[in-house]
């Protein structure tokens, strides 16, 4: 039996799992309802395998966004998100995309969830801030990373520069935020730079010393 519900326009939509019909006899494409019934799923995943049961592959986005619409117009936020990354999660998986659009697209819901969920990013950036630190600061601490101006030499035992008392000091985290935001200026990037021809030679196919490899 297929249950051809496509481009109906209805108020309350009642659809207990036990009455669903068979994966690929749903047809919600163009379906407009105002809201969801008492008997209707009730979790993220039970929405996502109910449209799931619809037979066109790719899937059409027109049911999840009016999904997502009913449940935030019911005050679930959270829901609503999860079906519309879904959404995109099918389309990776049934849509007609080229491997550039698929790896870049796994990459966006690998990071930021496509964009639902922009808070991941902020997380990532302070992983490669931290990780960057511990690599500047190995590489302070075995002389990799000298000041730019030709003049300042680094003290070993105060680290910092001896002819120049206002020189700015070297700071491993700052210095990673520095080279990781590309606007603000923290005085740090354009006065420290990793030496790429200090350090043993890392890569003997390449020839590239570790100094190299840091910068």
């Amino acid at each position: 039996m297929v249950l051809d519900l496509q481009f109906a326009k209805i108020q309350i939509l009642e659809h207990a799992q036990d009455s669903l019909p068979a994966p690929g006899n749903l047809e919600l494409n163009g379906l407009v309802y105002e809201a969801l019934g008492e008997n209707s799923p009730q979790t993220d995943q039970e929405y996502l395998n109910w449209l799931r049961l619809q037979p066109e592959k790719p899937l059409p986005s027109q049911p999840y966004k009016q999904l997502a619409k009913v449940l935030r117009s019911a005050g679930n936020e959270d829901d609503a998100v999860k079906v519309l990354i879904g959404k995109e999660n099918d389309e990776l998986q049934y849509g007609k995309l080229n491997w550039w659009n698929k790896v870049w697209k796994c990459i966006l819901g690998f990071t930021i969830a496509y964009g639902y969920r922009p808070g991941r990013a902020f997380a990532f950036a302070l992983g490669v801030v931290v990780i960057g630190s511990f690599a500047f600061e190995w590489g302070y601490q075995n002389g990799l990373i000298m000041p730019t101006e030709k003049d300042c030499t680094p003290s070993k035992a105060l680290q910092e520069c001896i002819n120049y008392p206002n020189y700015p000091k070297f700071h491993p985290f700052i210095y990673s935020l520095d080279v990781f935001l590309p606007i603000i200026d923290l005085r740090l990037e354009n006065s420290w730079l990793p030496n790429a021809n200090n350090g043993k030679i890392e890569d003997k196919l390449f020839h590239v010393k570790s100094g190299g490899w840091l910068r």
